[in-house]
């Protein structure tokens, strides 16, 4: 065989998926699974978890706060200018 006869084929395999952050279950299941290997109490697993929830809620992006809709008599006089 020569050189001309092989070719490779990049087009054939697609790009890889690589996720950024492990998905929420195998976090929970990797603080449950630590806590039973560090001898825990079983009735603060949960609170364990939870905890973690809460530090992954509190790095979260903030959305903004939506624009104030005018009421009343304001919102009246949008009205009126609008039309």
């Amino acid at each position: 065989m020569d050189s001309s006869t092989i070719r490779s084929v990049p087009d054939a395999v697609g790009p890889t998926f690589e996720r950024t952050k492990p998905p929420k279950d195998k976090i929970y299941k990797g603080i449950v699974n630590y806590t039973v290997k560090q001898n825990y109490r079983a009735d603060l697993r949960q609170e364990a978890v939870a905890r973690a929830s809460a530090i992954r809620q509190s790095n979260r992006a903030k959305k903004g706060t939506p624009e104030k809709k005018a009421r009343g008599v304001k919102a009246k006089a949008v009205a009126e200018k609008d039309t």
